[in-house]
């Protein structure tokens, strides 16, 4: 075959391949003039001799392949994705990487080796070539730059609140703005990679400019609260989960496997009562818990920041505060939950805490016999707002589940096998309350559902993804438990769903705390959840494309 063909052969590959990327990157209009005056990159790679085109064109394509999956898996690409790489504690790495399917990795080791077959074959030494088409790819970029054009990238403060490990505190990254401009400058890859490795570098070294943020309290209170008043819980347990969709729970219908005997159990018993017919208010965690304990929400991100959230309210209110979570709070992606933890007076996770235990992974197993600890130190005299935050069923499901779980369900798949074993988490904790606290009540709640497509493999945060990783449980235990239960069906938005965001009134009662009807009133309304990183309607999230028959 001439060479020409193989040269035509890699351009193919490398058009097609990027154009896939550049059409489905979220938040920005696909520039098709900037995407052609970009091929100019190929023929600098293919000009510079057949050793240096096949290294260089060895990473490229490893890059634009593992963008493709992105794609594939999340169905689009977006900012929110890139920092999700950049920040990912390395736990969270090596889970991702064992969830892959042998099947892609053989797939990618047959199509790097047909690819750097055709590399060898294409390439040239042609120096002129090379330095002229590297001369017009930078003027081209450099061009870009001063014409910065609107990238249209929203909440850029979710990435601008980062942990500072250097400082060893919250601040807010002065330079999130530039990264989100990066994310922005060029289609497709290139941008998104540019976008990974800047967010990676500047949060790995320290060199960002930062300004930092007091964690001593905000002065602002929402107004949707009216009065303080003497608490009506002395010991408030509040759980959260993690990817556990309520279309596997038994109470909630479920029917292939036992996955939460406890759960159901206690129901019968009449310990645990639950809520029907509800929907998460957000599809990706680092959105999520946040609205779960602060008043961020669709529409009002910033309040995060500026407004008081559930952990202050409790401590004005006279309770000592505690999170123990599983979950690293310190990357990138968890700063927006691990700066609600350091607002507690007593904070543990991975690798960050002010108690005298260290957790060193993030595994439900290492972390509720540190809970149990504290929990049996407790001066139950004190009243306590405990926050424990579970990695739950979280892909790689087969990483949360104990031997325990396998022998209960041995021809289940790992996600119910996983949710068999968060069954048994929250029966443990509430068993702990009863023995160590008495007068308490305790609120389950997960993050966000999850989609399954097979028993052991699923997702969640997919922009089409649509209701299924919204679908969670919701379980209240303890003291006057179903009056709370009966509360939340007052608080059902006018579609009838009660969204999860909801619980921080449930909470705010249990505290002994006044809220405005009229503000519950709007909220009821106005139905909004932010889904991969976008507000919506609840009703109005996009959904899958049905497959024609």
């Amino acid at each position: 075959m001439k060479k020409i063909y193989y040269i035509l052969l890699y351009m193919l590959f490398y058009t097609v391949s990027t154009l896939f990327i550049a059409l489905r990157v979220k938040d920005l209009d696909f520039d098709p003039i900037f995407f052609v005056m970009s091929l100019i990159l190929p023929i600098f790679l293919l000009s510079i001799g057949r050793y240096l085109s096949v290294i260089l064109s060895f990473f490229i394509f490893l890059i634009i392949e593992f963008n493709i999956y992105i794609v594939l898996m999340y169905h689009k690409t977006s900012f929110e994705i890139c920092v999700a790489i950049a920040g990912s504690p390395i736990d969270d790495v090596f889970t991702m990487i064992e969830a892959v399917p042998l099947q892609v990795f053989l797939s990618v080791i047959i199509l790097q080796s047909l690819l750097m077959f055709i590399t060898w074959k294409a390439a040239f030494n042609r120096p002129k070539v090379a330095a002229v088409s590297l001369a017009c790819f930078g003027t081209m970029l450099g061009g870009r730059i001063l014409l910065k054009s609107d990238i249209g990238v929203e909440d850029l403060y979710k990435n601008a609140l980062v942990y500072d490990h250097f400082k060893k505190q919250f601040v807010i990254n002065g330079d999130a703005e530039l990264y989100g401009y990066l994310y922005g400058l060029t289609p497709g890859y290139l941008g998104i990679t540019l976008t990974e490795l800047t967010l990676a570098l500047s949060y790995n070294t320290g060199h960002f400019k930062s300004v930092p943020i007091s964690l001593k309290g905000h002065d602002v209170t929402d107004p949707v609260i009216t009065s303080k008043n003497t608490p009506k819980v002395r010991h408030i347990v509040m759980i959260v989960g993690e990817s556990d969709s309520a279309l596997h729970h038994n109470l909630y219908g479920y029917r292939d496997y036992e996955t939460t005997p406890h759960l159901k159990n206690l129901y019968n018993q009449g310990q645990v009562c639950f809520i029907p017919k509800v929907h998460s208010g957000a599809n990706l965690t680092r959105d999520a818990v946040p609205m779960l304990l602060s008043f961020y929400d669709a529409d009002h991100p910033n309040k995060l920041l500026k407004e008081k959230n559930l952990i202050e309210l409790a401590k004005d209110n006279g309770y000592i505060t505690y999170w123990m979570g599983a979950q690293e709070g310190t990357n990138v992606y968890g700063s927006s939950y691990g700066f609600l933890g350091h607002f507690a007076d007593h904070y543990l996770m991975p690798h960050d805490t002010n108690m005298a235990y260290s957790l060193k992974k993030q595994r439900d197993q290492m972390l509720l016999p540190m809970v149990k600890k504290e929990f049996s130190s407790l001066d139950k005299s004190k009243p306590y707002f405990i926050i424990i935050h579970l990695m739950g069923s979280h892909t790689d499901y087969i990483a949360r589940v104990r031997k325990e779980d396998v022998k209960a369900l041995p021809t289940a798949g790992s996600y119910n096998q996983a949710i068999h074993h968060t069954d048994h988490s929250i029966n443990e904790i509430i068993e702990l309350s009863k023995k160590y606290l008495g007068d308490f009540t305790l609120l389950y709640s997960p993050d966000h559902g999850e989609i399954l497509r097979s028993p052991d493999l699923g997702e969640h945060g997919i922009y089409d993804g649509g209701y299924d990783q919204y679908k969670i449980g919701i379980y209240l235990a303890g003291d006057n438990h179903t009056n709370y239960c009966q509360q939340a069906e007052t608080l059902r938005s006018d579609n009838g769903y009660f969204a999860s965001p909801q619980n921080k009134y449930l909470l705010l009662t249990m505290m002994g705390y006044g809220v405005s009807q009229k503000g519950l009133d709007y909220i009821k309304l106005h139905d909004r959840v932010v889904n991969s990183g976008i507000a919506f309607d609840y009703d109005k999230i996009p959904q899958p494309k049905r497959k024609k028959q």
